[in-house]
């Protein structure tokens, strides 16, 4: 399974009616990438109100025809790092190496992905 959180930048107590307003475009953008980048293993999204910032609590399941769960094709940094380990031929601290790359630039593009088509229609820069 994977967990994982999104914050909006602002603080609960800050927010004003407009920035609800694009705490609610982060909302369902949120989704919609989420959605777009894990598809059917996107299992729930919940909102909390509980802490600081509004924040979003996500989880996938990965499918399995085997009844195996496998983060392989579903979470993009461990998919990057086992694809760099089968296309590297040597020593394990070159692959090591290569594969600790692949795994940071992966998820440095979800990141990426997730500024661009996310935080950035919702009123942060």
């Amino acid at each position: 399974m994977i967990g994982g959180v999104a914050s909006f930048p602002l603080p609960i107590a800050a927010m004003q009616e407009k920035d609800w307003a694009d705490f609610e475009d982060f909302l369902i953008n949120t989704e919609r990438f989420l959605k777009r980048k894990f598809g059917k293993a996107f299992v729930n999204m919940a909102v909390h109100l509980d802490e600081r910032h509004p924040h979003i609590h996500f989880y996938c399941i990965p499918e399995s025809g085997e009844g195996l769960f496998t983060l392989i094709g579903l979470h993009p940094g461990i998919t990057a790092k086992e694809r760099a380990g089968k296309a590297v031929k040597g020593g394990s601290k070159e692959l090591t190496k290569k594969r600790n790359e692949a795994y940071v630039e992966a998820m440095r593009k979800f990141q990426d992905d997730f500024f661009r088509e996310v935080s950035s229609h919702s009123g942060m820069q």
